[in-house]
């Protein structure tokens, strides 16, 4: 096709050129018969007035040769049936290669546009799953409009594209019904803005429709383009529907690996329960023990004569295995399985619970945390339990690039335009190289080798389970930046979000305990 549309303007330019030549002959005419006007004077036969005069001519008659030539040569074509007709040969011939299915979808409506000089061209395909024929590409129409067209067998020209499983013209169909089913008919029509609607199908099954404008001059379908579209339908349908089903393919393994992903946690969960656990408990008892002397020691200082120096030592024993008590308590917490309960969310608190966790390793590597937490945030209603595990990630992402020391920021606001939570993790880090920023919150994607890849995706998840949305932004050796955004409305409209079926909180749970569990054996 592209050779073809090649050899047109080739041919255009040559005819342009040829009357450019004979314009070019007829001011040198014209110029010299008005010299012999004036015999006398060296200006009119001179060679620069014959070249002003041809130039001064092509200036004023360029542009309405180029159009007259222009408007013959589309006339002459669209006079020749067989002219589009090629160009869906070509089209055919083109879609052959394997390509996806929206790559070729806007391969048909773009070549079938330009071919009819049609102003709207429109592919509806199949969605199995609704069992109805959405928009997937167009010429002519916006995607806002796109948006709204779908189609299913309520719809009239569904029904009898099934039925007559020819290409339906409207003038020819709207004189077939009563004016009741012709105004639907119309109504159908106008929604696409099409003239004529081609069913394409494949093993007696209609997988996609194709709605075309009328063709340039407003001309109308006739029976030749019936006959030619109809040849059309059955030849792209086989291209269609391989294409449809290598979509519908790539799709269900999409799907399926989501579900791997759910799966692959959720049958470690048990264990890492059990064992996160059984180490809270078991480091929980000998701490007390340890304070419990401490603090009898002290209480015996004066009977025992123990010195001042070796009392101050026994309250920083006492201090430290209680905050070593309070940490065992909250690893117990957040691998303890329990049905998760909606509640006004306290964010201050959930994150310092988060913090907690990763504070040590902070300590060792030098990072500096920076809270800046709107005080007066409204309230959202969520999931204690998967917010902890969706901060806990943030930031251990974000320690796990900071290695080297650097600063940890967490920003909460309430953005009143949009009523929306906003949550800014960033961190000084490496930074993330611009190729893998697209596949960030993809399962099982990881730079480091000891991770799996999921603490990401799994906070993904979390976040659209709130109808929020979740971006990266990141430069190399700059630091990188985590924003989500939460609507406020939607935490409380919802109440089958953050649900114990939730492939979000168990993934990430057992995730969550077996980082905890690595940092602090």
């Amino acid at each position: 096709m592209r050779y073809a549309k090649k050899r047109k303007k080739f041919l255009l330019k040559l005819l342009v050129l040829l009357s450019l030549f004979f314009l070019a002959e007829a001011g040198r005419s014209a110029s010299s018969t008005l010299a012999g006007f004036f015999p006398h004077n060296k200006f009119f036969h001179s060679e620069s007035f014959h070249l002003i005069f041809v130039v001064s001519l092509f200036a004023f008659l360029y542009r309405p040769i180029d159009h007259f030539i222009f408007s013959i040569f589309r006339r002459v074509l669209s006079r020749c049936g067989a002219d589009y007709s090629r160009d869906i040969e070509f089209l055919y011939e083109e879609s052959k290669a394997q390509m996806p299915l929206k790559e070729l979808g806007n391969l048909v409506v773009n070549t079938l546009a330009e071919a009819l000089g049609s102003a709207v061209v429109t592919l509806l395909v199949l969605d199995r799953k609704s069992n109805a024929y959405a928009a997937m590409s167009s010429c002519g129409l916006k995607p806002s409009d796109m948006s709204k067209l779908r189609f299913t067998d309520e719809h009239l020209i569904v029904r009898l594209a099934k039925q007559e499983n020819e290409p339906l013209v409207r003038d020819e169909l709207i004189m077939h019904f009563s004016w009741q089913e012709a105004n639907v008919v119309v109504s159908e029509f106008q929604n696409l803005r099409a003239a004529m609607i081609v069913p394409v199908s494949v093993h007696g099954q209609l997988i996609a429709l194709c709605a075309m404008g009328l063709r340039a001059g407003a001309k109308a379908y006739t029976a030749e383009d019936k006959r030619l579209f109809q040849e059309f339908s059955s030849k792209m349908g086989r291209v269609l529907g391989q294409a449809l089903a290598m979509h519908e393919l790539e799709s269900m393994n999409l799907e399926l690996r989501d579900k791997q992903a759910t799966l692959l946690q959720s049958s470690k969960l048990s264990a890492i329960e059990q064992l996160a656990s059984g180490f809270a408990h078991q480091i929980h008892n000998p701490l007390t023990i340890i304070s419990g002397k401490a603090q009898v020691l002290l209480l015996r200082k004066e009977k025992m004569g123990i010195s001042e120096e070796v009392a101050r030592e026994l309250q920083t024993i006492v201090k430290e295995t209680r905050r070593a008590a309070d940490i065992t308590h909250k690893l117990a917490a957040f691998s303890r399985p329990r049905k998760p309960v909606r509640e006004p969310l306290d964010f201050s608190q959930i994150v310092e619970d988060a913090l907690s966790l990763i504070s040590y390793q902070a300590s060792l590597d030098s990072i500096q945390v920076i809270r800046h937490i709107q005080k007066d945030l409204p309230p959202f209603i969520g999931t204690v339990p998967e917010f902890r595990e969706l901060f806990l990630n943030l930031l251990l992402n974000a320690v796990d690039a900071m290695s080297g020391g650097g600063t940890l920021m967490i920003k909460i606001r309430h953005l009143p335009a949009t009523s929306e939570i906003e949550i800014k993790v960033s961190d000084s880090g490496k930074g993330i190289p611009a190729e893998h920023i697209p596949m960030l919150f993809d399962p099982f994607f990881s730079t480091r080798h000891d991770r799996a890849g999921l603490g990401l995706f799994i906070v993904q998840k979390i976040v659209y389970h709130y109808g929020g949305t979740i971006k990266a932004e990141s430069q190399e050796n700059q630091g990188t930046v985590f924003v989500i955004r939460l609507p406020v409305l939607k935490s409380s409209a919802h109440p089958s979000q953050g649900s114990s079926d939730s492939p979000a909180s168990p993934q990430d749970r057992g995730r969550s305990a077996s980082k905890e569990v690595h940092q602090y054996a």
